[in-house]
């Protein structure tokens, strides 16, 4: 029913449009002209660089390394925190790239499962800044899939000197889904391994704004 009337609204609203038209060539003409400016605005904008601001929630592990005496073990070190992102994007009609810079900060919690050193730690504050490259293929208008090779810097102090934790400089590299829920937001999550220890795993989760 509801698609018969958008079918009738459709044909009333061609036919008093060509009646006005046909009354008024002059309009039929610009409006021909106006119609094809738009289109050709609207495809050169689509493929303009644009800016995208993100905010994520980000969860990491880490392996620990504890020392007490001449007693040497391995733990693991929990990071949850969130991270703010700016990146240039460079759209094209098919894929796309990005370059980006983020900041972050978080509550990272370790040990309390070895035997041999006894160290337990939690609410230690860090923060990481970095920047990113970013690739991706267009699947749908809505749905984006690529890689993200983010390099950050980040910075934790456990209570005890020596225990230690990961690099301060790390690289990953993730695996990026997209999808638009409107023209300005998009929700986005990604997962990869990274470089603090052997088995490490980065994900996160959020919402771009596309300015």
């Amino acid at each position: 029913m509801k698609k018969i009337f958008r079918n009738l609204m459709v044909f009333v609203f061609n036919f008093l449009f060509c009646a006005l038209a046909y009354s008024e060539p002059e309009l039929l003409e610009q409006s021909e002209s106006t119609e094809v400016n738009t289109a050709e605005t609207s495809i050169k904008t689509q493929f303009n660089p644009n800016f995208i601001f993100g905010f994520s929630y980000l969860q990491w592990n880490e392996k620990m390394h504890l020392q007490s005496g001449g007693i040497t073990d391995s733990d693991l070190a929990n990071f949850t925190g969130r991270a703010l992102s700016l990146e240039k994007n460079f759209p094209q009609a098919r894929w796309g790239y990005s370059l980006g810079l983020s900041l972050g900060s978080g509550l990272a919690s370790g040990g309390g499962n070895s035997s041999k050193v006894i160290f337990q730690s939690g609410n230690q504050d860090w923060v990481s800044m970095g920047g990113f490259v970013k690739i991706y293929q267009k699947l749908t208008p809505r749905f984006f899939i690529g890689l993200t090779a983010p390099l950050f810097w980040r910075q934790v102090k456990w209570p005890d000197p020596l225990a230690t934790s990961g690099k301060d400089l790390n690289m990953a590299l993730l695996i990026e889904a997209n999808f638009r829920l409107t023209k300005r937001f998009d929700f986005f999550q990604s997962i990869g391994p990274i470089n603090s220890s052997e088995g490490a795993t980065l994900w996160r989760l959020g919402l771009n704004y596309r300015m």
